[in-house]
C-alpha cells in the first residue's frame, strides 16, 4: 500500500516540475525574444548589418532546461567595441577614442528583470 502511495505522489510531483521547468523554459524563450527585438531597435544603424543581426540562440541543459543566449551573428565581434568604445589609430599611431554606444546593458538589466518576474509568477 505504501508503494502505491509513494508511486502516485512521485507521479504527481514529476508532472509538477514538468509543468513548472515547460513554463520556465517557454519564458526563458519570450524574454530572449524581446530582448533581441529591443536591441535590433536600439542598437546603432550605420549600415544596419548588426542591427538586424540580433537573434537567439536555444541550448539544451540537464534534466530537459534550457538556456537562451542573446547573440549578433552577423557581427559578433562589434557588440564589445559598441558597448565600450575603443581606441581609435591613424599611420601616427594612437590619437583618439570611439565614444561608447551603451545599448546591451539596459536590455540585458530588463531581461534579467522580467525573467525573474515571469519564473516567479510560475512557481506561485
Amino acid at each position: 500500500m505504501s508503494d502505491s502511495v509513494e508511486v502516485q505522489l512521485k507521479g504527481i510531483l514529476d508532472e509538477i516540475s514538468k509543468e513548472v521547468r515547460d513554463g520556465v523554459n517557454d519564458a526563458a524563450r519570450s524574454v530572449g525574444r524581446e530582448a533581441a527585438r529591443q536591441l535590433r531597435a536600439t542598437s546603432p544603424k550605420r549600415e544596419g548589418d548588426y542591427a538586424g543581426g540580433w537573434g537567439i540562440k536555444t541550448e539544451r541543459g540537464a534534466g530537459g532546461s534550457i538556456r537562451v543566449i542573446v547573440r549578433n551573428s552577423k557581427m559578433p565581434g562589434l557588440t564589445h567595441l559598441l558597448e565600450k568604445g575603443h581606441l581609435t589609430r591613424n599611420k601616427y599611431g594612437v590619437w583618439g577614442r570611439t565614444p561608447a554606444h551603451v545599448h546591451i546593458a539596459p536590455v540585458e538589466e530588463w531581461a534579467n528583470e522580467e525573467f525573474t518576474k515571469r519564473a516567479e509568477e510560475i512557481l506561485k
